[in-house]
């Protein structure tokens, strides 16, 4: 890791001298952090970068919490069938946006998981695409027999593991 970030410095140091100077720092400071820390800290860190926690919502597990922030959650297919209805509402020039913006939200029925390309047999996993039997994961593609992770690409069988590929 500390080699990439050596070639980082390097390849920047062409840029403007001030630019250079500020990123020269900022590689100081991450190289500082990766020798003083170790690597279970790193790993907590990655896994933290994304919610992983997973909540029951309107008879679905889902990344939304149950709140009156967040309209309904409805299944995958039915978001599919329904996505393409047009949902507006009318701009009220007195109201401000961020008011008018949580109002929309709630009269939109949100996906319980965001699935991408064919899934099959992946009802509880969340952002991922190619999915084949996946049980509690996030943010993986293109494999199968995946249960309990985090970030797994192109592998099958795989248990409660971060960044698989």
């Amino acid at each position: 890791m500390l080699n990439h970030l050596y070639s980082l410095r390097k390849i920047f140091s062409n840029f403007h001298p001030i630019l250079a100077k500020d990123l020269a720092y900022r590689i100081k400071k991450r190289e500082d952090k990766v020798i003083s820390h170790n690597r279970e800290y790193f790993v907590q860190r990655v896994c933290t970068r994304s919610p992983l926690t997973y909540y029951r919502n309107n008879n679905h597990i889902s990344v939304f919490p149950p709140s009156d922030r967040v309209g309904s959650v409805i299944d995958v297919k039915s978001f599919e069938e329904s996505r393409d209805e047009l949902f507006s509402l009318d701009v009220v020039l007195g109201k401000s946006f961020f008011d008018q913006f949580a109002e929309l939200q709630k009269n939109v029925p949100m996906p319980c998981v965001r699935q991408y390309g064919s899934s099959y047999n992946s009802e509880y996993a969340d952002v991922n695409s190619n999915a084949k039997t996946f049980y509690l994961t996030r943010c993986s593609t293109n494999s199968e027999n995946i249960a309990y992770s985090l970030v797994v690409k192109n592998t099958s069988n795989v248990f409660y593991s971060v960044k698989v590929q």
